[in-house]
């Protein structure tokens, strides 16, 4: 009986378990939302205007339409008529790029987030920005129609949509230091060890996919008709950068994705640079879960492939170099898919020609479709530019991915915030400090010679001459000749041995020649070196002032005990030559080196080189400003007058 009734009641606890799991069901799916803002115009900075940044945000407004739903997505931007014609479906959705907008937008995808949150749902907040943006004062920011949207703001933006996890994506120049803005009185380049470590204490839960362009541009292709660095990233998220095949594209693979398929571009201005940091720095965490995309799925074979897939209106929306061995699967926007087509070329050639074309016919809803199975179209013949033509040289995959990553631990930190100005600038900074050291040397080396032949010349002249008022001569003139002979030895070394700032100009001319290394690595590996320099010469200054005025001090002293108490006139004379001479040195160490050194006085002008804001506008109070030159210096004054 007893046996029954627990039979009973495993049987009744069983099915309110199933009933249970039932009325729960699987978990909710996360809820995706994204604020994209774009800007083609300059009004602060008034650098030329872009031509595809609102093209640009077009596409990264259907790519994450293909995961988050249409209320979910905000789009703010101002369409040109080319956009508008390339993208009329769009064209009345989007608002301005203003403050005012950005601030509303958040609002609304805040409200939208507290509701999935409330509703135990996960939440996947987009901010992606492509426009124009700077630093001032160690502070990045990028420039809105109306403003500027600072480092400050996006934090708080990311705050109030207070999301699971939230994924920064900017294409702008330094935008580095508007999720990682530099500290007051802090060195003027960064890296990613001391960045990562910033970004995790104060936004854990963000990750962030960065272009980390220092110039005063940002590059776009007219070929692509948007930034390179923004295509080269959609490529990725729909597929490109997936090397595992699992749907789902992690902060390390879209940055592998991003380096190689650049590597082989020769110009550097031309080659994306990508700082990416996964939410609590994990690179291994996906910025993109293409598993429920609503695409169209094309599947690449076996063989290696170059391939460009566009869409109706000839816009290219992905661009691969998929590796030998292994397949991939690349997503299309559904409703750009329609009456797309894909370009194959020549993967083995350098210039990779136009193979042929496979139309993308009727969608098939019920799986992917084979890129082979297509069939080939009329084509016309098309190339990239020369400048680009090598930009997706170099296969991507599995291989290509590992290899990488073991690159990547061996290379030393990257470095950001260095433009070619800045470059040049350090150039000329060293040029001066090396000139300066070179003279420096050369008359110290002349006048040590000229004392030590002074010397040489007054002993020789007391060893010879007998009727001079001296006690011993002998002994005096021995050692004006030894002192002449150490100031010999000094002014022949000065002379013949080259500083440190010269030493330190001819590695950095010759380093930054070379075209594999990394100018950035250069500059601020030089910077060190040279605030090093610096320290070591302050730290000698301050040994050396109180040795050369105790000297003084000791000197004088010697030299009045000496005429007090010694009754022999000639032994007064001799005391007085000897600390005179004592006292001479003395008042020279102790007067050079109370005062900075040339390249302290350099090292602090590059400290507080305001070319690092980089911003054509006037300051309200008048500033001047000291930048080096060739054979000088400039001097400039900046201000509203």
């Amino acid at each position: 009986m007893k046996l029954g009734m627990a039979a009973a009641t495993a049987a009744l606890l069983v099915v309110a378990t199933a009933s249970a799991a039932r009325a729960e069901g699987p978990p909710a799916a996360p809820l995706v939302l994204a604020l994209i803002v774009t800007n083609n115009r300059s009004a602060e900075l008034g650098r030329p205007e872009l031509q595809y940044a609102d093209d640009d945000g077009a596409k990264y407004y259907e790519v994450l339409r293909m995961v988050a739903g249409a209320d979910d997505v905000e789009l703010l931007t101002d369409f040109d008529r080319d956009s508008t014609r390339l993208f009329p479906e769009l064209a009345s959705i989007p608002h301005e790029p203003t403050r005012g907008a950005v601030s509303a937008a958040t609002d609304r995808l805040a409200a939208r987030a507290h509701q999935a949150a409330a509703q135990g749902r996960r939440v996947d907040f987009y901010f992606v920005f492509a426009g124009h943006g700077d630093v001032d004062h160690g502070r990045g920011f990028l420039e809105l129609r109306d403003g500027r949207l600072e480092s400050d703001d996006i934090e708080s933006m990311v705050k109030r949509v207070a999301a699971t996890r939230a994924h920064v994506i900017l294409d702008s120049c330094n935008s580095f230091f508007v999720v990682n803005p530099r500290r007051a009185g802090g060195r003027r380049v960064a890296v990613t060890e001391e960045a990562a470590r910033n970004l995790s204490e104060r936004m854990p839960n963000v990750g962030v996919l960065l272009s980390t362009s220092a110039e005063a541009e940002v590059f776009e292709w007219s070929e692509l008709q948007s930034g390179i660095f923004s295509h080269a990233v959609r490529s990725g998220l729909l597929g490109g950068a997936d090397t595992d095949g699992d749907g789902r594209v992690t902060y390390d693979e879209i940055r592998g994705f991003v380096d190689v398929a650049g590597a082989d571009v020769d110009n550097p201005l031309y080659r994306p640079k990508v700082f990416a940091r996964g939410p609590n720095g994990h690179g291994d965490e996906p910025i993109f879960d293409l598993s429920a995309a609503r695409a169209v799925l094309l599947d690449l074979g076996a063989g290696e492939q170059r391939v460009t897939v566009r869409d109706v209106q000839e816009l290219p929306w992905i661009d691969v170099h998929k590796e030998a061995g292994t397949t991939m699967r690349l997503r299309m926007p559904r409703d750009r898919a329609v009456g797309a087509s894909v370009d194959e070329r020549n993967a083995a050639s350098p210039a990779s020609p136009l193979l042929r074309r496979r139309a993308i016919g009727a969608i098939d809803e019920a799986g992917p479709v084979p890129v082979a199975s297509l069939q080939t179209s009329p084509l016309e013949a098309r190339g990239p530019s020369d400048v680009l033509a090598r930009l997706f040289a170099s296969p991507f995959g599995p291989r290509a991915f590992a290899a990488w990553e073991e690159k990547e631990s061996h290379e030393s930190e990257p470095v950001y915030g260095i433009s070619a100005e800045d470059g040049e600038r350090m150039r000329l900074l060293l040029f001066q400090v090396a000139d300066m050291q070179r003279q420096a040397r050369h008359a110290g080396g002349a006048m040590l010679l000229a004392m030590g032949a002074g010397l040489a010349v007054g002993g020789v002249w007391m060893l010879t001459d007998r009727s001079l008022p001296l006690a011993d001569p002998t002994t005096l003139g021995d050692i004006l000749i030894g002192e002449a002979g150490a100031l010999a030895v000094a002014g022949t070394l000065s002379l013949t041995l080259r500083r440190d700032g010269e030493v330190l100009y001819d590695d950095y001319v010759r380093d930054m020649a070379t075209p594999s290394v990394d100018g950035a690595r250069v500059v601020a590996r030089t910077e060190q070196r040279l605030f090093d320099m610096a320290d070591s010469a302050r730290r000698m200054r301050h040994i050396l002032a109180p040795v050369g005025w105790s000297l003084v001090v000791a000197s004088a002293g010697v030299f009045t005990a000496e005429q007090v108490s010694d009754p022999d006139p000639k032994r007064r004379l001799e005391v007085g030559v000897i600390g005179g001479i004592a006292e001479f040195l003395g008042l020279a160490v102790g007067t050079v080196s109370s005062m900075p050194t040339p390249l302290e006085r350099m090292v602090d002008l590059w400290s507080a080189d305001p070319g690092i804001q980089r911003l054509p506008r006037a300051p309200e109070v008048p500033t001047v400003g000291v930048i080096p030159t060739p054979g000088g210096a400039s001097i400039g004054v900046a201000g509203r007058f």
